[in-house]
């Protein structure tokens, strides 16, 4: 899946904000590969100004600007995995990825080698007709205290997967498995939008002023604060979790 400069922006923002583990695993599922708004140059300015090691500063430098090849996007976002969490194991799930990564079907349970510190569906999900089953594999894949960071589509983006995701789904989530939400972002990638939404609410109020993008995304950092079997979510309008507000706003906007 692709490394937008959106994503890799909201990335930089969460390193700088102390919200990525460090020495951290990963597991992607869908391997990430640069996209084309994310230069080499920007990464090596940031590698420059981030990383404190010298010589792992420039162990990524030249990772970054070995001769171009097919697989050298792929290899790109790898060096920002190492830059920003200092990946110490980069492990991807990808029916259509690189060599290295897994060939194993998400509409199933999987059994591998885990769990890791950073588990990260970034625009993979949606594309999963057993949707329920990728995100209970992510809950298992992801060590308690760990990461899990979520990209998917909200608006927009025709034919793009199965599945456009709202927001309920992501608090509702994080409501059943008691997920801290460590932040929560509403993006579009063309032009580049992003706004940090700091609960429910604030959300709420984007969709009244008709300001969510038409291709919009979600990109969402939650942390698993236990070591518990993974819970299906019922919907929060269903099961009470919203406010009178929220269940006011869910009437009115749905009759509209």
């Amino acid at each position: 899946m692709a490394m937008t400069q959106v994503y890799y922006h909201i990335l930089k923002q969460a390193f700088g904000q102390d919200m990525l583990p460090q020495s951290a695993s990963i597991l992607e599922f869908g391997e990430a590969n640069l996209y084309k708004d994310v230069t080499i140059e920007e990464i090596t300015n940031d590698i420059n100004a981030l990383v404190d090691d010298p010589s792992l500063r420039d162990e990524l430098i030249a990772e970054l600007h070995k001769n171009p090849h097919p697989l050298q996007s792929f290899d790109a976002a790898k060096v920002v995995y190492r830059m920003l969490f200092s990946a110490t194991r980069l492990a991807a799930i990808d029916l259509h990825g690189t060599e290295s990564a897994l060939r194993l079907n998400l509409n199933e349970p999987i059994d591998i080698d885990g769990p890791f510190d950073v588990t990260i569906n970034n625009g993979t999900a949606e594309h999963v007709f057993n949707i329920g089953q990728a995100f209970k594999t992510m809950h298992e894949q992801t060590a308690v205290g760990g990461v899990m960071i979520h990209e998917a589509p909200f608006t927009g983006w025709y034919n793009h997967g199965f599945y456009n995701l709202q927001p309920t789904l992501f608090y509702d989530l994080a409501n059943a498995n008691g997920y801290g939400i460590i932040a929560y972002f509403c993006c579009q990638h063309m032009p580049p939008q992003i706004a940090q939404i700091g609960s429910p609410q604030v959300l709420l109020e984007h969709v009244e002023r008709n300001e969510i993008p038409e291709n919009a995304v979600h990109i969402i950092l939650l942390r698993k604060n236990a070591d518990e079997p993974f819970v299906y979510p019922m919907q929060g309008v269903y099961s009470g979790n919203l406010d009178e507000k929220q269940q006011l706003a869910w009437r009115n906007l749905r009759a509209n």
